[in-house]
């Protein structure tokens, strides 16, 4: 199959809507399992409930946010929340009810940070902590936030899911890049570019004369595979939808594919993931149908996603060696080459 049939049999073979493999990578469980039972986390958010209360006692009976008793205890909230995933918690949530994160927040110096609790304490008490006492603090609050954060976690997800496809077709993982290409006698590997490869993989792209500078910085792509004659950089992109940021993503992933392969037999494939490529074929139907009406969105959805696909073959057209796929494309590429491979 050459490029356009495998970008073809990406769009006939839609991507599952539920993606196994994500859930197993980016999900993290910061609660203990029964309720009662407690570990660094969850004993760090009570504690700080618990400030809070003392504070509002303290205020209640006439101390003022700036006498010693409220700073102390303020200074314990400080070291509490500066704490591992404290950042999930209720109270380091209402932070962003002031326009405050919490990576602006650990940053500051300790004057700043007092002065910062003394007024977003003040407003919680007012404005939740009566509430959420009433209705009862729990953990799950707290889990609940980790689950929301899932999405953050997905930054290298893409070079994690290459590799575990490459593995499932017995494509080992490779931990040194060779000093010298001719000592690169290994024939089945693929490298990442995760934070733990990524040192590798430069060395890697040095030796065989990959080019990974982009306007003068260094952009790494997913993966590097090897098959035999063949290597393949690899750039994966998770696509829920269109519009916005993902109109970016899939100008940059028609780019990677316009690049010319450094030397024989090397591939540039971009691996689309998601739901985005799936509507690609139901809106190519739309648009060549005789629907008499049609909402302005739906025409400019339809005349982007066009003009996106027609970039797409215009690149792989022009450049024969590179790949634009979805999950099931690129596990297909990977068949493909292995079989001939084994050959």
């Amino acid at each position: 199959m050459n490029n356009i049939e495998l970008f073809n049999y990406s769009l006939s073979n839609q991507d599952a809507l539920v993606d196994e493999l994500y859930s197993t990578y980016v999900e993290k469980i910061v609660i203990m399992p029964k309720k009662g039972e407690y570990n660094d986390l969850t004993t760090s958010n009570q504690k700080v409930i618990n400030y809070i209360t003392t504070i509002q006692t303290l205020v209640s009976i006439g101390k003022s946010y700036d006498d010693a008793d409220v700073i102390n205890i303020i200074d314990l909230i400080i070291e509490e929340i500066s704490k591992v995933d404290m950042n999930l918690t209720p109270f380091c949530q209402y932070f962003m009810v002031h326009n405050i994160t919490n990576s602006i927040f650990t940053k500051l110096d300790k004057k700043n940070k007092e002065d910062i609790l003394k007024f977003v304490i003040s407003k919680y008490i007012k404005d939740r902590h009566n509430i959420y006492l009433s209705h009862g603090y729990t953990d799950t609050a707290i889990q609940v936030m980790s689950d929301n954060y899932c999405h953050k976690r997905k930054s290298v997800y893409g070079a994690y899911k290459i590799k575990e496809e490459a593995k499932s077709l017995g494509i080992p993982y490779f931990f040194e890049a060779p000093k010298e290409k001719q000592n690169d006698k290994l024939e089945l590997y693929c490298l990442s570019a995760d934070k733990d490869g990524k040192v590798k993989f430069k060395e890697f792209a040095s030796l065989y004369g990959i080019n990974l500078k982009e306007n003068n910085t260094i952009k790494y792509p997913d993966a590097f595979i090897r098959i035999g004659k063949h290597f393949f950089v690899v750039e994966h992109k998770q696509m829920k939808e269109d519009g916005g940021d993902q109109d970016k993503t899939i100008e940059d992933v028609i780019k990677f594919i316009s690049k010319t392969p450094e030397f024989k037999n090397l591939h540039y494939v971009s691996y689309v993931d998601g739901y985005y490529l799936n509507i690609f074929q139901e809106v190519l139907n739309s648009k060549n149908s005789k629907e008499e009406k049609k909402s302005k969105r739906k025409i400019n959805k339809e005349n982007k996603i066009s003009n996106h696909y027609k970039d797409i073959l215009d690149s792989l057209n022009k450049y024969g060696d590179n790949y634009f796929v979805n999950s099931k494309g690129f596990k297909r590429i990977l068949e493909i080459y292995y079989d001939e491979y084994k050959k």
